[in-house]
């Protein structure tokens, strides 16, 4: 159904909240007064001169500033636009104000006003002239609903999801966390978007009906893994095919991990042998003798997603270091860790009251971690990561500071980060020679006045 004709506003501008009604209400006295009033047949001499030029009043120049502007349309944290490209508007008709003025009512407009005034109403229609054309404009309803079903429903609707946690020998061999379903409500949200507009507001809101499932997280298990409480992400586009590889190999080796209240999480401990008979494959790492390809290069990608889960999460990251010089893969800089098995690890402490299981997905080209387990009203803030220092050549540093709040108890961390220029690492697509090895070096570590291998 069209939205009916939108009244003119006051003289005073802004959103009109007269109906048809007060249209046909004017009408009514309109008609009232001719009665009371009848006039005489026109003439051409009575009729005033046609007018050539379509006077445009302030609501119309409203209106049309508001159907070139986007409408921002929030849902949780999530955000869709009505763009102008999206025609929000369609010109309905013109009316007209009233019956053009003949000498026995010449002064019956300023009559229609005082009557009106005497019950304590106002005349919509002061702010026109007699006779002035008025555009009507209609808020296009279907292109709304098709744009709101076609782009944004089929983002936001799912059905609910139930939780499934089965634990074996210390870590979670299936595991499914529970989803509220959710179903965008048309109606409502149209009818907000309405109102939004109308009231000249850029932000309005999407209004979604919720069903909960079945079997919560909580009631699968008795760890305290509950809900989530933690995420990092990254994004990996622009990978090699192995480093791809070796990305979705890493990952697998920490999902349904496990850890208890006060343990140390290790990468390092957690990921295991890195060897072709691991399953990884050789891609790029950043070595002192330059960027060289090496089983497991892009595990540096898991490690930077779990540091940033741990980050966000507001867990005491106890060991971390950023890699020689800035890779875009780990953009923005400031947020990476870099590990290399038997030389720099990356470590966090779960200081929650409870477990905290370890769940990773890809979904693209985006490496996701997750931790789940009971949460203790703890509040994180990030600011930064800054870049400061940027040189030419690559060269910068970066600061993030994060606080941490927990009832009774607040945190300030800094995290550092130091990069040098990449020219210094130059990419070598050949395996380096064999260097002979120190007893007191692993076969994957380096001396300690040179720089760390990283993934």
């Amino acid at each position: 159904m069209k939205t009916p004709l939108i009244s003119p506003p006051q003289r005073q501008g802004g959103v009109g909240n007269l109906m048809r009604r007060s249209i046909l209400s004017l009408g009514g006295v309109l008609a009232a007064v001719g009665f009371l009033l009848p006039a005489p047949p026109l003439t051409a001499d009575d009729l005033p001169p046609p007018r050539i030029e379509k006077r445009n009043f302030g609501f119309m120049k409203k209106t049309q500033s508001w159907a070139s502007d986007t409408l921002l349309l929030n849902f949780e944290n999530d955000t869709y636009e009505l763009r102008e490209q999206i025609p929000l508007w369609h010109q309905s008709q013109t009316i007209k104000l009233s019956p053009r003025p003949h000498p026995p009512l010449a002064a019956s407009y300023q009559s229609i006003n005082d009557l009106l005034v005497s019950f304590g109403l106002q005349n919509p229609w002061t702010a026109f002239l007699t006779n002035e054309p008025v555009l009507g404009f209609d808020l296009d309803e279907q292109e709304i609903y098709d744009y709101l079903n076609r782009q944004v429903a089929i983002k936001i609707n799912r059905s609910p999801q139930d939780a499934r946690l089965v634990i074996a020998n210390g870590r979670a061999g299936d595991f499914q966390p529970s989803l509220v379903g959710q179903s965008l409500d048309l109606p409502k949200t149209i009818s907000t978007i309405k109102q939004s507009l109308f009231t000249n507001q850029s932000i309005s809101s999407l209004s979604v009906a919720t069903v909960p499932p079945r079997i919560k997280l909580s009631e699968t298990n008795a760890l305290g893994i509950n809900e989530l409480v933690a995420r990092g992400e990254s994004d990996f586009a622009g990978s090699s095919q192995s480093r791809i590889h070796n990305i979705r190999k890493g990952a697998e080796r920490f999902t349904g991990l496990i850890l208890k209240p006060g343990e140390e999480f290790s990468f390092n401990q957690y990921l295991g042998p890195v060897t072709k008979d691991a399953g990884f494959k050789p891609e790029l790492v950043i070595k002192s003798v330059g960027t060289v390809p090496e089983l497991g290069g892009g595990l540096c990608q898991v490690s930077t997603t779990v540091f940033r889960a741990a980050l966000y999460g507001g867990l005491p990251v106890t060991a971390r270091k950023n890699h020689s010089y800035a890779v875009k893969y780990y953009a923005p800089q400031g947020t990476d860790a870099t590990i290399y098995p038997g030389v720099v690890d990356l470590k966090f402490l779960n200081d929650t009251p409870a477990h905290l299981l370890i769940n990773t997905r890809l979904e693209g080209t985006k490496l996701y971690f997750e931790f789940y387990g009971t949460g203790d009203q703890r509040s994180v803030v990030i600011e930064g990561p800054f870049q400061y220092d940027k040189q030419p050549n690559g060269a910068m540093k970066a600061r993030l500071k994060r606080i941490v709040t927990k009832p009774g108890e607040k945190t300030t961390d800094d995290f550092f980060s130091k990069y040098v220029p990449k020219e210094l690492f130059p990419t070598i697509y050949e395996y380096p020679s064999a260097q002979p090895v120190s007893p007191n070096q692993t076969n994957q570590g380096t001396a300690e006045n040179q720089t760390p291998p990283t993934q």
